[in-house]
């Protein structure tokens, strides 16, 4: 809706396709995922979203079990493991799950090769709703995580709303990658998903919640071509996770040259409450630790100066 909204890829071309019978639950649903899927890969799409999760079914003797959930049983995983292999970029719900019965991911969430997206609150913490992993292969799932709780979205009436699911959470990677695809146009889909992954804030220590975790493009993008020419980027930049933060924090630094920084934080009224020297190295993703119990809580702002003097500023709250 242009002047009110704007989606995360919003240069993209789409088609859509219906798969799923809102007035039952079948597994014809997941052949009718398959066909899409076929067809999509017929007219040349590169990207795949899917905000379906298949678990249990109005005949409950085709009802999907855990020791299926291996990315190689259900036809809907099957058939999104093999629009990978085609070099589409399958970007699926990871599913609501987490507070019923079933709990863990759906199909085709559990499929080899894509990327499985959970949901987590504006404040970057977890959902009482997102599907949970492991694959009985003992995969890391959800791959990564975005908004999905409180998130606004344009409504089959025009009306901006807001929604909640892992259906939002989906789309809005989805777009991303787009973009991401469109500047590392000759890296494949396994390729994009890897520097995805490696950007996330949670690589180092995955698990079963939020997966390799929040996803930082700008350093995907970085991770996507070594020989990039940085001239035409704002290298000095910094991240900061998680924000709002209610302790430690993790600053994430990249800059043009190789030399000491100096990281302050203030407060909101400019007063310096805390201090730190680190070194940095150019063209690279310096991550530093911040030990930041003993700040009061309330918005701040975080400098990182060279020696150059030039800064580089970041705002984040304490709660």
């Amino acid at each position: 809706l242009p002047g009110n909204y704007i989606g995360s890829a919003p240069d993209a071309q789409y088609w859509l396709y219906i798969t799923e019978n809102v007035y039952g639950e079948s597994l014809l649903e997941e052949y009718n995922w398959l066909v899409a899927a076929e067809h999509a890969d017929s007219i040349g799409v590169d990207i795949i979203n899917s905000s379906l999760a298949y678990t249990t079914f109005d005949d409950t003797t085709k009802n999907h079990t855990y020791n299926q959930l291996d990315g190689k049983t259900a036809v809907v995983s099957k058939a999104a493991a093999i629009a990978a292999k085609k070099g589409i970029i399958v970007v699926s719900s990871a599913g609501n799950y987490a507070q019923q019965p079933w709990g863990k991911i759906g199909f085709p969430a559990d499929a080899d090769s894509i990327l499985t997206v959970g949901a987590i609150k504006p404040d970057s913490s977890y959902t009482d709703f997102s599907s949970y992993g492991y694959t009985t292969d003992g995969r890391i799932k959800p791959d990564v995580v975005a908004t999905g709780d409180n998130i606004y979205v344009v409504a089959a009436t025009d009306d901006i709303i807001s929604g909640r699911g892992t259906s939002f959470s989906s789309p809005l990677i989805a777009g991303a990658v787009a973009c991401l695809w469109q500047f590392a146009d000759n890296k494949t889909n396994v390729e994009i998903i890897d520097a995805i992954k490696q950007s996330s804030h949670n690589y180092n220590s995955p698990d079963s919640l939020i997966g390799y975790g929040i996803p930082d493009f700008y350093h995907a993008m970085i991770l996507c071509n070594n020989n990039l020419n940085h001239e035409h980027l704002n290298l000095n930049l910094v991240s900061l996770y998680p924000n709002p933060t209610s302790s430690n924090i993790l600053v994430e630094y990249t800059c043009e040259s190789d030399a000491p920084v100096e990281i302050s934080i203030f407060d909101i009224t400019g007063n310096k409450v805390f201090e730190k020297m680190e070194s940095a190295q150019k063209n690279k993703i310096n991550k530093y630790q911040l030990e930041i119990n003993n700040i009061a809580k309330g918005v701040y702002f975080l400098r990182i100066k060279d020696t150059s003097s030039k800064s580089v500023f970041q705002s984040f709250v304490k709660h």
